[in-house]
């Protein structure tokens, strides 16, 4: 997204990553405790 000069598939890029990382770290904790 930098070399686009776009700001705003930035932004969406790394939020969608950051979701994506935090719903990782739930479903890790999730599985911790019912296995």
């Amino acid at each position: 997204a930098d070399e686009a000069d776009d700001p705003v598939t930035e932004d969406i890029a790394v939020t969608i990553l950051t979701d994506e990382e935090a719903h990782r770290t739930e479903f890790r904790g999730f599985r911790k405790e019912y296995t």
